[in-house]
C-alpha cells in the first residue's frame, strides 16, 4: 500500500520551484510531454467515500505530473503550493461528507 506522505512528497517533487518555473507560459501539451502525463495517485480516498460511490474502482485519486504542473504554474499561481500537499489533509477530514450508510 502507498502511504500518504509518499504521496504528499510527491506533490511537492512534482510542484518544486524548477518544474512550475520551466512550465510557466507553455501550454499544457509542452508540458504533458516534457513531464509526462500518465496518471499516479496522489491522495487515497477515505472509506465513507468507497462506502458511498461503490462504482469507483480505486481508492485514489489520480492526476498527471504535466497537468498538476501546468494548473499551477498557468491557472493557480496565486495559490500556496502547499495547499496541493494538503489534498490528503482535506480528505481525511472530511467533517462535510455524509456517510449515507446511516442515513445521514
Amino acid at each position: 500500500m502507498i502511504e500518504k506522505a509518499d504521496l504528499q512528497n510527491k506533490i511537492a517533487d512534482w510542484l518544486s520551484d524548477a518544474n512550475v518555473g520551466w512550465a510557466k507560459g507553455k501550454t499544457l501539451a509542452e508540458s504533458e510531454e516534457h513531464f509526462g502525463n500518465t496518471l499516479e495517485p496522489i491522495a487515497i480516498l477515505p472509506p465513507v467515500v468507497r462506502r458511498n460511490v461503490p462504482t469507483l474502482s480505486s481508492d485514489y485519486i489520480f492526476s498527471g505530473k504535466g497537468y498538476m504542473i501546468d494548473h499551477q504554474a498557468n491557472h493557480h499561481s496565486e495559490l500556496e503550493r502547499d495547499e496541493y500537499i494538503n489534498i490528503q489533509t482535506i480528505l481525511d477530514n472530511y467533517d462535510d461528507i455524509k456517510d449515507l450508510s446511516d442515513g445521514g
